[in-house]
């Protein structure tokens, strides 16, 4: 048995930072309406610019602990499930969405996992690790994908050739494996340990800025 280092400890925590700030409906939207306004010579109007860059910014950290993940052999048990365990009909809302969003859940069932995905989802983590990698050589994604939702131009007056339905699925399962961690596998220590570093940083932000102001 593989033991969890401090590493990958911290990348729980980091699903459980992106989740406690996001939830997953309203994050799959930000990604496929963004993704449609770069690939087109019309402007994201979700919400303001900054929301957009924003989102991207804490799904930037969120891809970059599904790399990590993708590339440890640690994986927490409490993610994977019987491979035998009925799909048809989500009746287990527990395996796919936490207490406080039980209604609702029609919200948080997975649509773009396959049922192994489902069952297992750090295989979905590391196939569309494995694809975003091969696609994104030159790491800038997701800048790309701001600069042409918020402009006029597109992926393809750019000459950006990738598969965008296929790049949303992959995103799209990111977001879901995560999430699927995130209602499995993420304990009470993590949410503690998350909650506890962002009251801290609360803190140092507001006795910076006490002392700004005595300045």
């Amino acid at each position: 048995m593989i033991s969890e280092s401090k590493k990958m400890a911290e990348c729980y925590r980091s699903i459980c930072w992106f989740f406690e700030m996001i939830d997953l409906p309203r994050a799959r939207k930000y990604i496929h309406t963004s993704l449609m306004a770069a690939n087109s010579k019309r402007q994201w109007k979700g919400h303001t610019p900054s929301d957009l860059i924003y989102f991207y910014e804490d799904f930037t950290k969120l891809y970059n602990t599904t790399t990590h993940l993708a590339a440890s052999g640690c994986k927490r048990q409490a993610a994977i499930i019987d491979a035998d365990v009925n799909l048809d009909d989500c009746c287990n809302i527990s395996l796919y969405c936490s207490s406080h969003n039980k209604t609702e859940s029609r919200l948080y069932v997975p649509v773009y996992l396959s049922a192994k995905e489902f069952c297992n989802p750090y295989k979905a983590i590391k196939k569309a690790v494995r694809f975003i990698e091969k696609t994104d050589k030159e790491d800038d994604l997701f800048n790309f994908i701001i600069k042409h939702a918020l402009s006029n131009d597109s992926f393809i007056e750019s000459c950006v050739d990738w598969d965008v339905l296929k790049m949303n699925v992959m995103l799209q399962k990111i977001l879901e494996a995560t999430h699927l961690l995130y209602v499995r596998a993420c304990t009470n220590d993590d949410r503690w340990l998350f909650r506890n570093a962002n009251k801290e940083k609360q803190e140092d932000n507001l006795a910076t800025n006490a002392e700004n102001d005595k300045t």
